[in-house]
């Protein structure tokens, strides 16, 4: 079975100090870096809040993760280099998306589903036997979004609690219970590492062409 680490904006905006900082968000780099360094993935991609000047969530949110700015920049602590792919979202003035299924491929355009079906097409296997695990910002918007499309296509999903942050605690609980539902296995980092450290290496034959 294919594994992929899904990292979800974890950008400089969603930050404490940022446009629209979470509180904690800048506690979940460490995880997430030893997550990556695990060896137990057989690539790791990120999604990014990628507006333009002028984009329709600014009505809801303010402006946040301009192109070409600090605040659309990865946060300076995150091995943003193990990045295997990065999809941007929301690139278009009049377009939102929470989700990564939404984005597109900063290095050639793909979609986020081409580049799943590319993954295992590679392995011989199926969307159905892929493994996604998800962390990032935040829990009960972009992440929860990714999670949803991602078991809606009969994709194992997995999302690290403790390596995400959300917006409220309130709305927390509620992306959690939505997500169980749908499928979603809740996890967390202590749990997950030991077994992935010892039970299995990458893939080596799923790395893909840039």
């Amino acid at each position: 079975m294919a594994r992929i680490l899904l990292v979800v904006d974890l950008q400089n905006d969603f930050c404490p100090s940022g446009a629209l900082g979470i509180a904690g968000g800048d506690q979940i780099v460490g995880p997430i870096n030893r997550m990556m360094d695990c060896g137990d993935f057989d690539q790791i991609v990120a999604s990014k809040d990628h507006h333009p000047k002028k984009h329709i969530s600014f009505q809801a949110w303010g402006p946040h993760c301009l192109k070409g700015t600090l605040g659309a920049a990865f946060h300076p602590n995150l091995e943003s280099s193990r990045f295997d792919r990065i999809f941007e979202k929301a690139f278009e003035p009049d377009e939102e998306s929470y989700t990564v299924f939404g984005g597109r491929c900063l290095k050639n355009g793909q979609s986020f589903q081409a580049y799943l079906e590319e993954v295992t097409q590679r392995s011989g296997e199926t969307l159905q036997q892929l493994e996604l695990v998800i962390c990032g910002l935040a829990t009960d918007y972009c992440v929860k979004a990714s999670a949803l499309d991602a078991a809606a296509l009969g994709i194992k999903t997995v999302v690290v609690l403790d390596a995400c942050r959300a917006v409220s605690a309130e709305t927390e609980l509620s992306a959690i219970k939505e997500m169980q539902q749908a499928g979603v296995e809740i996890s967390c980092f202590r749990n997950i590492m030991p077994s992935w450290l010892t039970e299995r290496q990458p893939d080596r034959q799923l790395q893909l062409q840039p």
